[in-house]
């Protein structure tokens, strides 16, 4: 059975598969009387640091606690397949759950992700903690997209990117946008092998919002779009729905690749709280 106790805010629930075997997440943001009234907050009437939980579906349908994962003041958690790539070589499809951690109770601690991976028989482990670019995430979105980049001297060339997209609600208001970087030696800087994460140093692209607690990654044909729900500017109420496209621009994309979202058209909307 799934047991919360009354004082606890679950902020989302996630559903996957691993192979034939049926799990969900279910995402703890606080713990306390504080929840009731702001689950932002850090107090002596709230805990924000608490275990969230994975349960398994079993074949005679009953739900079992599986795995405990810590969280912080967790508003959001996703469930991606990816090729992992691999020390001996190759790559093989694994398991992540990327969870968006708003409000330790620690104040010197920041807000933060939290990528995870899928291990022996099943439990997920740590494998990063973001914290650049990140300021009280209230959602997060994962999508693989291949395209195509001109390259001088070899014209269009193939690439593909697996992107992350965050929601930051905090003092940044910005949609901050990673990109993967697959696993391999990294010889240079001497440090062997090194496991595939999402580059929060380098290329990332962050996009001002007003108060956007929403976004949606989408595909049109082959053409990637970002939607993003503004709730608030200046006090009002009244802000736009915004379309982002994926697009080569070699002015505006400061990116390697001069790959980046662009902005297309705006919707009219009043305290958009949510894009599907």
């Amino acid at each position: 059975s799934v047991d919360v106790d009354d004082d606890v805010s679950v902020s989302d629930v996630e559903f996957f598969r691993v192979d034939s075997k049926q799990y969900m997440v279910v995402l703890k943001r606080c713990k306390g009387l504080g929840c009731l009234f702001s689950s932002t907050l850090r107090g002596p009437s709230q805990h924000n640091d608490l275990d969230s939980d994975i349960y398994q579906w079993h074949d005679d349908g009953n739900v079992m606690l599986h795995q405990a994962l810590p969280t912080q003041g967790a508003t959001d958690v996703e469930h991606y397949i990816f090729d992992d790539a691999l020390v001996g070589g190759g790559k093989e499809p694994n398991n992540f759950l990327v969870v968006a951690n708003g409000v330790p109770d620690k104040v010197d601690m920041r807000s933060s992700l939290t990528l995870f991976t899928r291990g022996a028989f099943d439990m997920f482990t740590i494998r990063q903690r973001i914290t650049n670019h990140i300021d009280m995430p209230m959602t997060v979105k994962v999508k693989y997209h291949e395209y195509s980049v001109f390259k001088s001297g070899t014209g269009l060339q193939p690439e593909r990117s697996l992107l992350l997209a965050v929601a930051n609600t905090g003092q940044m208001n910005t949609i901050s946008i990673f990109k993967w970087v697959p696993g391999a030696f990294r010889a240079q800087s001497n440090k062997g092998w090194v496991d595939g994460k999402f580059d929060d140093t380098q290329d990332v692209q962050l996009i001002p919002t007003h108060r956007a607690e929403s976004l949606e990654l989408y595909h049109i044909g082959t053409d990637l779009y970002l939607a993003v729900a503004n709730s608030r500017q200046f006090g009002s109420y009244r802000t736009p729905i915004v379309i982002y496209k994926w697009i080569r621009d070699v002015a505006a994309c400061s990116s390697a690749d001069k790959m980046c979202f662009i902005h297309q058209l705006s919707l009219p909307a009043v305290g958009a709280r949510s894009v599907t």
